[in-house]
């Protein structure tokens, strides 16, 4: 359930410059978890934007600023997460 709720929040992400199928998200989340596994250096990382632009039609350099902006909204949680039980 977890990789459902990260294409939902992908598509968030992208919602104000492109509509993206939510199927489409999830499916490149998966093929890119399973790049990660497979080959060196995590390069399902950069799988997973290529496939949403190729699927959806619109710009890579796009899809791959929000894979960076999703990036740096996980690290504000782990921040925050952090200072919560740190207190």
């Amino acid at each position: 359930s977890v990789y459902f709720w990260q294409a939902w929040r992908w598509r968030t992400v992208l919602l104000p410059v492109q509509t993206v199928s939510y199927w489409h998200a999830v499916r490149a989340i998966y093929v890119g978890l399973f790049g990660n596994e497979v080959l060196p250096l995590r390069a399902g990382e950069a799988i997973r934007p290529y496939l949403l632009a190729r699927w959806g039609k619109f710009p890579l350099p796009l899809s791959i600023s929000s894979v960076v902006i999703e990036r740096i909204f996980d690290g504000i949680w782990i921040v925050a997460c952090m200072v919560v039980v740190l207190e």
